[in-house]
């Protein structure tokens, strides 16, 4: 998130863990894509929330951020949150 670059395509095998220095690294590029802070700001704060196993702060920040309209079911909305703890 420090550049602002999304790897919009999340196939494990488009990253490398070197655990040596701890590091994930991109493998491929051809799918990574710039955001604007305005996006990625909030979007590191559902992740950090899916980290942290917070499925009420989930659903909040996607429906802060777009990706729920708060209109979905009960279900689809826990839909929604199960997809993004696995991730």
């Amino acid at each position: 998130f420090e550049f602002k670059f999304i790897q919009t395509d999340p196939n494990w095998s488009n990253f490398f863990y070197n655990a040596k220095t701890k590091k994930i690294g991109l493998l491929d590029f051809g799918a990574s894509r710039e955001y604007s802070s305005s996006f990625t700001d909030p979007y590191i704060k559902i992740i950090r929330a899916a980290a942290d196993k917070d499925r009420e702060a989930i659903v909040r920040l996607s429906k802060d951020l777009g990706f729920l309209t708060g209109y979905e079911s009960k279900e689809m909305t826990e839909a929604h949150a199960d997809s993004v703890l696995i991730l």
